[in-house]
This record gives C-alpha cells, sequence and structure tokens, in this order.
C-alpha cells in the first residue's frame, strides 16, 4: 500500500512539473531549413558552407552519378558514346540501349544528368555573386571564388560533352 501510494505522489509530482512549468520568455526558433540574404553570406564560416554544397553534386545516387562505374555515370555514358566502352551488366536491357545508342522515352538515364546538374550551375551562379559580397581575407576569398569557378565550369563541361 505504503509502495503505490509513494507512485502516486511521485506521478503528481512530474505531473504538476510539467503542467506548471514554462519559459520566462517567448523563444525564437532557429530555422536551418531556408536560407535568405539576411541571415546567410554573412561571414567565411556561411561562405564555406555554400562552397562545400556545390561539391554534392559529384558522386550522388546509386552508384555515383558523377565518377562511378554504373549506368547513370556521366563518365561511363561519355565513353560509351565513342567505342570505349561496351557493357553489358545484368540482363535489364538497359546497357543494351545504352550500347547501340537506341532510346525510347522511358529511358530517363540520359536526362538525369541535365535535371541534376542545371540546378547546380545556376547555384554556382548564386554563390559566386554572394561570395563576392563576404567580408573576409582576400586570399581566401579569392580560393573560394575560383573553386566555385572551377566546379560551376566543370558542370557545365559535362553539360555540354552529353547535350
Amino acid at each position: 500500500m505504503k509502495n503505490s501510494i509513494n507512485k502516486i505522489a511521485v506521478l503528481s509530482l512530474l505531473l504538476a512539473m510539467i503542467l506548471f512549468a514554462s519559459c520566462e520568455k517567448d523563444l525564437d526558433p532557429e530555422i536551418y531549413d531556408r536560407l535568405a540574404p539576411s541571415t546567410f553570406f554573412k561571414n567565411e564560416a556561411d561562405a564555406k558552407a555554400a562552397l562545400t554544397n556545390l561539391y554534392t553534386g559529384m558522386l550522388e545516387g546509386y552508384g555515383g552519378y558523377g565518377y562511378g562505374a554504373m549506368q547513370a555515370s556521366w563518365v561511363v555514358q561519355s565513353s560509351q558514346t565513342t567505342d570505349e566502352l561496351i557493357c553489358s551488366w545484368g540482363d535489364s536491357g538497359r546497357w543494351v540501349k545504352l550500347n547501340m545508342l537506341n532510346f525510347d522515352d522511358q529511358f530517363n538515364v540520359l536526362t538525369d544528368h541535365y535535371t541534376r546538374l542545371i540546378p547546380r550551375v545556376t547555384n554556382a551562379t548564386i554563390v559566386l555573386k554572394n561570395i563576392d559580397a563576404v567580408p573576409m581575407d582576400t586570399g581566401m576569398k579569392k580560393r573560394y571564388l575560383a573553386e566555385v569557378k572551377a566546379l560551376r565550369a566543370h558542370m557545365s563541361y559535362i553539360l555540354y560533352t552529353l547535350y
């Protein structure tokens, strides 16, 4: 009996603490999934984060859409159109279409690079403009700007090569 009274007292105390505990002032949430010029590109750490994000498109997806050895890789697709590479992994027929350059509207492997890289090229252009306005060390600013330009040029080259 005494044990159940202690449990009830503890539960009552916890319930009272939950119900009557509150903050003294309003909480201001920090929103991490929306970036705006008023909240981002204010310092070198923001510029580095934006630059680092541009690298994410190079090896994403199954087997690496960039440098992987899978059918979706732009390196593989570029090599197959020049007869440097013939592959027939699996029996799905998708490699046969790629080997013979015989495509239909269901063969979206060829358009994936376009739909993935066009927004990244646009993003690189936006990052390039915004990094230029960030107050930081001149040497680091030149480095970041050069990296953004090189990444944008590389992604544009891929698009130019395939499309």
